[in-house]
């Protein structure tokens, strides 16, 4: 019973964590956007880099073994569920045909890739269970 309630601790907390990590990167984005063009570019040579004096990152850093593995996987998905909800948009709203070809591909691949990762994290589990 102990183990279970562990168990869905851990599962909130990560949870908590990457919903916090999720809604500061848009937040980020969305002052970015403010500065700079639509894709939060201040100029055209501006690259996305990790803030490694971040608490996040640094929360991140501090992870190892399967902390580190349910973290990345319930933070990627979070990501990758934003691009596709942003891509889908896209097909919908943008009017450039090579934007919403571009859409399309982007849907189709983190798709698969978010299938990836919560077969990953299932499996995690799994192994997990098992080894208790």
């Amino acid at each position: 019973m102990k183990n279970n309630r562990n168990s869905i601790i851990i599962v909130a907390i990560v949870a908590v964590v990457a919903i916090a990590g999720v809604s500061i990167y848009a937040i980020s984005r969305n002052d970015n956007m403010m500065d700079g063009d639509m894709m939060g570019n201040s100029n055209s040579q501006s690259a996305v880099q990790a803030d490694t004096s971040s608490a996040d990152y640094k929360q991140y850093a501090a992870l190892k073994g399967e902390d580190y593995d349910k973290m990345f996987l319930a933070n990627m998905i979070a990501h990758h569920q934003g691009a596709v909800d942003m891509a889908n948009l896209a097909l919908t709203n943008a009017s450039h045909q090579e934007v919403k070809d571009l859409a399309k591909a982007i849907v189709s691949a983190q798709t698969t890739e978010i299938t990836d990762m919560t077969a990953c994290k299932r499996r995690g589990a799994i192994l997990q269970a098992v080894a208790k």
